[in-house]
């Protein structure tokens, strides 16, 4: 038997459900197919390498999240730097053993199973917080739209030119506060998600950990960028470490 015909064979033999494949290329129509838990990858491969697939699994927002395990004979301390600046989770060498294998395993899978209980604390959080505080918000430019509104439409032969801009002026801006009400607890609600989401937060800080030469003004700019989507620029404020 081969490495990969082994190592599936002593993966199922454990209880894992164990699928190999013969190339880098392979692998990622497969991992789009069946998203599985972990992935073990070869450095070294035909078509496409690992390096090269990492990339790939990282850049898309359902493949993000997957913990990967590199297994290599290369034992160059650039080599291993660049896989984990990549997103790696575990780098084992070859020849490998057994419990090295298994254990590399179970540590990711804890991990992963760590962060998605968090993640899922926190959904949990802010449902009750949108629930206790969001329809109160919501009452008071609901409360001024419905009043105006049944004003103008119980005697509407009465009303005064006046009276309709009055009535229409109040609308409007109780309309334009229930529109920054809502946009700002989506703005809350995204940044909230961000923060914890295991997905964006784990591989980014993984990223700027791997890579402390990471420039302090592309990460400003990147930050800056997404603040101007929701118009919300002025609302940031920097504390860098120039170190």
């Amino acid at each position: 038997l081969n490495i990969l015909e082994s190592l599936v064979e002593m993966l199922g033999y454990e209880g894992f459900e164990a699928y190999g494949v013969l190339n880098g290329e392979i692998a990622l129509r497969e991992v789009y197919r069946f998203a599985p838990d972990l992935i073990i990858s070869d450095v070294t491969m035909p078509e496409v390498d690992g390096f090269t697939l990492l990339q790939e699994l990282r850049s898309n927002a359902k493949t993000a999240a997957i913990p990967l395990i590199f297994l290599t004979a290369r034992t160059e301390r650039e080599d291993f730097r660049q896989g984990m600046a990549l997103g790696a989770d575990d780098y084992i060498t070859k020849p490998f053993k057994r419990d090295e294998v298994l254990d590399a395993i179970r540590s990711c899978l804890n991990r992963r199973a760590a962060l998605v209980a968090s993640y899922e604390e926190r959904i949990g959080e802010l449902q009750q917080v949108m629930s206790h505080t969001l329809p109160h918000e919501l009452r008071t430019p609901l409360t001024s739209i419905i009043g105006y509104a049944e004003y103008l439409g119980h005697q509407p032969d009465q009303v005064s030119p006046d009276e309709i801009a009055m009535c229409a002026n109040a609308i409007y801006r109780a309309g334009q506060r229930l529109y920054r009400l809502i946009e700002n607890y989506l703005l809350y609600m995204r940044l909230s998600f961000a923060k914890h989401e295991h997905p964006t937060m784990y591989k980014l800080r993984e990223h700027y950990i791997a890579n402390p030469s990471y420039p302090a003004e592309r990460l400003i700019r990147e930050v800056t960028e997404i603040a101007e989507k929701y118009k919300r620029a002025s609302d940031l404020h920097y504390d860098i470490d120039a170190d």
